[in-house]
């Protein structure tokens, strides 16, 4: 790490016994090196800036990894660092199919994001993986809900939110979050991500309902009293159905 940016691999433990024995996570071993753990991807370069760099965000490191509840053997991991082509942020998700021993050489299938940080990854019931993140497109933060039942060789990606970058004015930091979470319960996909609070629907292609006051007709924040509340960075809650 020389200040703005780290040289790191991604790499994956594991341990069969909820790590209650004398040595955890030492379920893998990499035979690169002989250390515990399985090398995803060597010499990530991870840029870290606690100054805007992404938009008005920072950017550090952004870690997901999730497991298959009925098939322990598919395990998937997401992270992000400074892609090619003067991207600043790239996402990219990989999977193993033999319990975390050997990884996928490549990103998924449109699974290399660019300028996008906050993965997050789960599984649904029905082996479903929700690959949740947030990417800087032009002016504008669009969240994305993506799910797949064959490895990204398919899927469906849901708009959550496409709101403006610009505003508000960044007045400290995170600006967006360092994270959102994505889980799943039963036949949904629940989570919470932070974005422009601005009463557009326009901004929420699947629809939103604020819990404070607000003119959607003028596109404003109130104080249940009539008096102007400046545009600010909320939470959002969401629930998506499972594809099937």
């Amino acid at each position: 790490f020389d200040g703005r940016t780290a040289t790191s691999d991604v790499v994956v433990v594991r341990d069969d016994a909820a790590a209650t024995g004398a040595n955890p996570f030492q379920g893998l071993t990499d035979p690169s090196d002989k250390l515990p753990g399985r090398v995803v991807v060597k010499n990530a370069s991870i840029p870290w800036s606690n100054a805007p760099a992404l938009g008005q965000e920072r950017i550090g490191s952004t870690l997901s990894i999730a497991v298959d509840p009925n098939k322990s053997s598919v395990v998937y991991v997401g992270w992000a660092d400074k892609g090619d082509k003067g991207d600043i942020y790239t996402l990219h998700v990989r999977n193993s199919t033999d319990r975390g021993v050997t990884w996928s050489k490549a990103d998924l299938p449109g699974t290399t994001i660019h300028n996008a940080t906050n993965v997050a990854l789960a599984f649904a019931n029905n082996g479903v993986v929700g690959f949740l993140y947030q990417q800087l497109s032009g002016r504008r933060w669009v969240t994305h809900l993506v799910q797949s039942h064959d490895a990204f060789s398919s899927s469906q990606d849901i708009v959550l939110a496409t709101v403006p970058a610009d505003q508000p004015a960044e007045q400290f930091l995170p600006y967006l979050g360092d994270y959102d979470y994505l889980l799943s319960v039963g036949s949904e996909f629940r989570g919470v991500f932070c974005a422009n609070n601005t009463p557009d629907f326009a901004d929420f292609p699947h629809g939103v309902t604020f819990q404070r006051a607000a003119d959607f007709g003028a596109r404003t924040l109130n104080d249940g009293a009539g008096n102007p509340v400046p545009i600010s960075i909320d939470p959002f809650y969401f629930s998506v159905p499972v594809i099937p």
